[in-house]
């Protein structure tokens, strides 16, 4: 398969807990409801993302997974302009509060941020 840069290929995630362990050891932080973002650099020209997302902050899996694939789509779409760093996208418990579009808006925010920094 060839890359066409809005793929979301395994190079794009972070996949092992060694990864998730490397970003929560010295995390740069960034809070914007309903998420923190926890980044570190890395040395591998693009960014790599890792998500959690707790079942006590969303009891269903159909909300897990519909934050998910915003986030994973937002992500997408956002990550040529994004510096080589990897990510990891916590859900907040205030998540509930918020609508689908609401999400897409302020993960937007997040990569806006993230890219402009």
């Amino acid at each position: 398969m060839v890359d066409d840069g809005l793929t979301f290929s395994r190079k794009y995630r972070l996949l092992d807990r060694q990864a998730f362990d490397r970003v929560f050891a010295d995390p740069v932080r960034l809070t914007i409801p309903p998420f923190t973002l926890l980044f570190r650099e890395n040395q591998m020209g693009h960014p790599r993302l890792g998500m959690v997302i707790a079942k006590k902050n969303l009891r269903l899996s159909v909300r897990r997974n519909a934050v998910r694939r915003k986030v994973r789509e937002t992500f997408r779409l956002s990550k040529g302009r994004l510096p080589g760093v990897d990510l990891v996208l916590i859900a907040r418990r205030d998540i509930v509060d918020f609508s689908a579009p609401q999400l897409v808006s302020q993960l937007n925010k997040i990569w806006t941020r993230l890219a402009d920094d």
